[in-house]
């Protein structure tokens, strides 16, 4: 870090002298000046920590990043915290206006700033207990809206920038309070709404738009998103994809706007996106191997030049959606839509990748990914970047519907919200975006219940039942419980479980609210009822007749899974009861079922979608389980979430005898120097090996030669599960809930998401 100047030391001297007498330490940067007549530019961080904070200290792990710059006085960064129950904050690095040591409280929301000390170290300074905000969340409108009307009235700057750090969903909203109650809420979390974080920032009137909004928080880089806030910042820092738990990287960027505060948002932007994709590319970081997207987007350029081509694109969706009663609209979307790469959260789905892969069955869509490819690869709008084992994003997502009505319903009404408050401006510019937002409303209703209709009707097909009414799908959804054994094992925990009648289902959490909606946009030509009964009509005879009802080339959609129960007791009734997990480990849509690898007698391990790896097999009848030994490759890369050095690496093998049909271990191996090594019996008795979901990564099944392997041989499709050589009640790293025997098989499914039974 650099020093401060030669008379600036020598005041400072004079001035410390004078401090020291008074018993209180000295910061050289005096509280919320700036120098005289200097660009000047405030950073303001909204750090919402959350679990990511209390679990695994990820925003002081972020707060020490900025500590580690070379800050300038003519830049302050201030920190609002809060929203977690427990907080890392570097102990050597955080202390009180008088520079005693001070830890974060979780009780309260604070106010800090980053001020250099007499010997010109930065430190996290207290400024701050916002005890007024004691009955408000970190995702009340008022409490953004308190921190950043504070900042512009205590460090009034040139430039401002405002960084909302932590937990991200995309078109719902921003941020989760930890100490949030939800217990009248039918979602695990509260975000806040996009409208919200606009508003906001609206009424904290800075005079104009911020220079830069950089969301360090996951799925921010939607449409819905990006329409909304782009009125309120030149620039936006956002990701497509779920952020890694490290975050964005910040010590080169803070570094390079202090030695120039007046630096462009785009530049700036550019600086975080290589930073970051860089940070998580590196072999020899903590994140490395995180897949990461992260873009900088010209609010003015993506105005003028991308709101159009999005109007182009979802007034057809729109259009598509509502014919689908009478005609087949409906059948290429959902297959476009289960080939686009789509990110961490059910339905968002990248968008130019989703209009390509949709061009591919209907050639009028052929212009949108031109346009839309048109504008998303114009530096002068977007700059992205990318880990490598991201494909087929573009760095922007949009919403489509997916299997849960009670997700898209939750969509239509924060997007119904989020129209409103864009409806109140009455420029060329509101008026679009409000359009774009209508159609996505229209469009997910429709291919919602689309979803919901082709779905209860695939069931009463396969039940054999015949000319289906809406009365039938109506006790369908009237009696199917959405809420997951999870689900009501979560509320039980924290003492709010719904009772018997209160269960939510599809008809009072989703369709119901689909269904009225429909109404609506329907109304003058038909009710939803008779517009759900002629779909219903259509997919029935679609189903009967194997027509479009499926995916192309075999008429059968697949994916590839893992299937495993998770055991666990109903704390009301204590019974024992099973709850069934599959991990998609890849798709196989509009494949050959001849296409798909038979088992060649080896053991595998694989990894998932999410990064999960399972050790496991796939037989058939040409398969002898009988005799023989199979070598299984292990390789497990640990690294700590606080910061701590600690990493572990380990890299092995495992051989399986299978000669008695009693799978065992018979020798455990590390690779030292190349070579591949056998230990002892003793040496592995403590060895820990991550084996996916049989534990999920949360604890670890202990291996050692006469470990036995569990096998179901009599399914058609078996796995492996591990019976360790000590008793699993002996082990307290296990998780007794997830232990279970895992299972590789296929399903395959029907455009709506009704999955059939291979054979």
């Amino acid at each position: 870090m650099s020093n401060s100047s030669t008379n600036r030391i020598l005041t400072g001297i004079v001035i410390a002298a004078a401090v020291i007498l008074l018993g209180a330490a000295l910061f050289i940067d005096l509280g919320n000046g700036f120098p005289v007549g200097s660009g000047t530019r405030t950073v303001m961080m909204y750090g919402i920590g959350s679990n990511l904070e209390s679990a695994h200290g990820n925003l002081s792990f972020t707060i020490g990043q900025m500590l580690d710059s070379d800050i300038k006085s003519n830049v302050k960064i201030v920190i609002m915290t809060g929203g977690s129950y427990r907080w890392f904050l570097p102990e050597d690095r955080t202390v009180d206006s008088s520079g005693n040591p001070v830890q974060g409280d979780p009780s309260v929301k604070q106010l800090w700033e980053i001020r250099k000390d007499d010997s010109g170290d930065n430190k996290l300074v207290l400024v701050e207990n916002m005890e007024s905000l004691n009955d408000n969340y970190m995702t009340d409108e008022i409490s953004l809206q308190t921190f950043l009307t504070y900042c512009k009235k205590n460090y009034p700057s040139d430039v401002y920038d405002l960084i909302l750090w932590d937990h991200g969903y995309g078109p719902f909203g921003y941020g989760d309070d930890s100490n949030c109650i939800i217990q009248d809420s039918e979602y695990d979390e509260i975000p806040m709404p996009l409208e919200q974080v606009a508003d906001a920032i609206k009424k904290a009137d800075f005079g104009g738009k911020l220079e830069m909004i950089n969301f360090d928080a996951c799925l921010m880089s939607c449409i819905e998103a990006v329409n909304v806030l782009s009125d309120y910042a030149d620039y936006m820092v956002v990701s497509a994809e779920s952020v890694p738990e490290f975050g964005e990287y910040y010590t080169n960027w803070i570094s390079k706007v202090s030695e120039n505060p007046g630096m462009n948002g785009f530049e700036i932007g550019k600086m975080i996106v290589d930073d970051t994709i860089a940070y998580y590319s590196d072999e020899s970081s903590k994140g490395y191997g995180r897949p990461c997207t992260f873009a900088v987007i010209d609010t003015a350029e993506y105005n003028a030049k991308m709101l159009d081509p999005l109007l182009d694109f979802t007034s057809k969706l729109a259009a598509d959606a509502l014919k689908s009663n009478v005609q087949n609209t409906y059948y290429n979307k959902f297959v476009a839509a289960a080939e686009a790469h789509k990110y961490s959260w059910e339905g968002i789905t990248d968008i130019l990748d989703m209009a390509s892969k949709l061009s591919v069955y209907e050639d009028t869509y052929s212009e949108d990914v031109s346009s839309l490819s048109s504008v998303l690869s114009d530096s002068s709008v977007i700059y992205f970047a990318h880990t490598a084992s991201v494909q087929d994003s573009c760095g922007l997502s949009f919403f489509f519907p997916g299997n849960d009505p009670q997700n898209t319903k939750r969509y239509v009404v924060a997007m119904e919200a989020l129209k409103a408050y864009i409806g109140e401006s009455v420029d060329d510019i509101a008026n679009v975006k409000a359009a774009i937002l209508d159609n996505q409303i229209t469009m997910t209703t429709s291919y919602g219940l689309v979803r919901s209709t082709g779905y209860a009707v695939s069931e009463l097909v396969d039940k054999n039942k015949a000319n289906i009414t809406y009365g039938d799908l109506a006790d369908i959804w009237n009696t199917r419980e959405t809420l997951s054994v999870k689900k009501i094992e979560f509320a039980h925990e924290r003492g709010y479980a719904p009772d018997e009648n209160g269960l939510s289902t599809p008809w009072d959490k989703g369709i119901s609210v689909l269904m009225d909606r429909a109404g609506k946009i329907m109304a003058g030509r038909m009710t939803a009822e008779e517009w759900v009964a002629a779909l219903a009509s259509n997919i029935e005879n679609e189903i009967r007749q194997g027509t479009d009802c499926a995916l192309p080339s075999n008429g059968l959609a697949g994916e590839i899974a893992i299937r495993s129960a998770r055991n666990y007791t109903d704390i009301e009734t204590m019974e024992k009861k099973t709850e069934p997990y599959d991990a998609v480990i890849g798709n196989i849509y509009g494949r050959d079922e001849s296409e798909i690898t038979p088992f060649d007698g080896r053991w595998y391990a694989l990894t998932d979608a999410e990064g999960h790896n399972y050790l496991t097999s796939l037989i058939t009848t040409t398969a002898d389980p009988s005799a023989g030994t199979s070598t299984v490759i292990i390789k497990k890369t640990e690294t700590s979430y606080d910061g701590s050095p600690y990493e572990l690496e380990l890299q092995g093998a495992i051989t399986v005898s299978l000669a008695d049909g009693s799978p065992r271990i018979t020798g455990i191996y590390l690779v030292d120097s190349g070579e591949y090594v056998k230990i002892t019996a003793e040496e592995a008795e403590n060895m820990s090996i991550y084996t996916g979901y049989l534990t999920r990564g949360y604890s670890a099944n202990i291996l050692s030669p006469g470990s036995v392997l569990a096998l179901d041989t009599s399914a058609e499709n078996f796995g492996l599960s591990i019976t360790p050589g000590i008793k699993l009640e002996d082990m307290d790293d296990v998780d007794f809930s997830r232990a279970c025997t895992a299972q590789l098989t296929y399903t395959y499914a029907n455009i709506y998401g009704y999955v059939r039974k291979v054979g």
